[in-house]
């Protein structure tokens, strides 16, 4: 959560084309609206509203402007106030939602940076040039994001052999001997040419176009994710981590999932939700490159399969 939120300016409040990086103070926004590919920010003035067009579009500056804001303290090095120039004092800054309007580098030295702020009677405003940079405010003020997973996930028990029937919609297949005839065209081909041994699909459907000729499938029991995206595929439901999780099955009862280098220690949460009263999951940070989710029977305390059914799993990984 901050109070700045970051953009490219390409006009100003006179209406003349820029092009300046700013951080524009949340509180100070009145009213975002999208203008073909960018975004057009409107400032709340002192006596009328200041009008910014950014080369941002409008969902991303409004994904960031919904995040919130804080107050916050961020140490400057202030080399004049309005002008006046001072002896490159440090100087503790005391942000809060009322004042900050924006940020942007200093014209005549671009190693500087002015901070433009709303006294607490809103009857000037107050310039800063800093000797931080641009990039150094954005350091202080912009924490990093954390990265975040979510999804739904469901799991069965490994199948060796298959060859004809249903399977879980999601559920990921390998053709271990294809059989002229089957049609597997309707599902998600993930490796290999298409209707051919050793192609990996995933079952978009319980059924494939054609599954009357002996086609021999199995399934090694890894979870799958059955959340939708916008486009109604399956997908995680959000993802910013580097990449895709590959999920793997370890024992009846105990998967992994592996990105290289992902889960730092101390920095990674990890919530998988129960699977109902018979069940319970457990889940942790197995090492850098690898979280682990179990499920057990309760009544016999062993490892089962078969339990995840739509469970929802949300990892974070903080900066």
């Amino acid at each position: 959560m901050s109070i700045l939120i970051q953009g490219t300016e390409i006009q100003n409040s006179q209406g003349q084309s820029t092009s300046i990086v700013k951080l524009y103070g949340v509180p100070f926004i009145n009213t975002l609206r999208a203008r073909d590919t960018d975004c057009v920010i409107v400032l709340n003035g002192r006596r009328n509203n200041e009008e910014r067009i950014v080369s941002e579009s409008y969902s991303t500056v409004s994904a960031l402007a919904s995040l919130g804001h804080s107050d916050f303290v961020i140490p400057i090095t202030v080399k004049a106030v309005s002008g006046v120039n001072r002896d490159s004092y440090p100087y503790s800054l005391s942000i809060k939602a009322s004042q900050i309007v924006e940020v942007y580098a200093n014209p005549q030295d671009s190693n500087d940076s002015i901070i433009r702020v709303r006294d607490e009677e809103k009857i000037e405003d107050v310039y800063y040039t800093v000797d931080e940079t641009l990039a150094d405010i954005v350091a202080l003020a912009i924490p990093a994001a954390y990265k975040s997973y979510k999804a739904l996930l469901s799991q069965n028990a490994p199948v060796a052999s298959q060859t004809s029937g249903t399977v879980p919609a999601g559920s990921i297949w390998t053709i271990e001997t294809f059989e002229t005839g089957d049609d597997f065209s309707n599902w998600e081909l993930i490796s290999g040419t298409g209707n051919t041994t050793g192609d990996v699909y995933r079952a978009l459907t319980t059924t494939p176009t054609t599954w009357a000729n002996g086609s021999d499938l199995s399934y090694d029991g890894a979870p799958y994710v059955v959340s939708k995206n916008a486009n109604n595929e399956f997908a995680p439901l959000e993802n910013t981590l580097s990449g895709d999780l590959t999920w793997i099955y370890n024992v009846a009862g105990s998967y992994g999932a592996t990105l290289v280098g992902e889960f730092t220690e101390g920095k990674t949460f990890i919530l998988c939700s129960q699977a109902g009263p018979d069940t319970l999951v457990s889940n942790n940070r197995l090492d850098v490159d690898t979280i682990t989710v179990k499920t057990y029977d309760i009544s016999s305390v062993a490892l089962t399969d078969s339990r995840l059914q739509n469970n929802s799993l949300v990892i974070k990984v903080y900066p």
